[in-house]
């Protein structure tokens, strides 16, 4: 699930901004997230337009937040 096909909108407001990903904010989950755990601190993005590498359904993205808090549990854990 690390690989997502999006749809992408054309909304005037954004027509100024230029070489940038915006991601919707109102989706249950952010779409960084469900890619790789992807957290927007340096992560790279691929787009795609050519249709023979266009999935026809996205995978259940792996929840990279247990992994996460899993992570910080045992590090506080350590810490106490």
């Amino acid at each position: 699930g690390d690989i997502r096909t999006l749809t992408a909108v054309d909304l005037p407001a954004l027509h100024e901004l230029k070489n940038v990903i915006v991601f919707p904010m109102q989706e249950p989950r952010p779409h960084p997230m469900e890619m790789s755990g992807g957290d927007l601190d340096g992560d790279t993005f691929w787009i795609s337009s050519n249709p023979n590498l266009i999935f026809s359904k996205n995978e259940k993205p792996f929840d990279y937040q247990d992994q996460e808090d899993q992570a910080n549990n045992e590090t506080k854990s350590l810490i106490n």
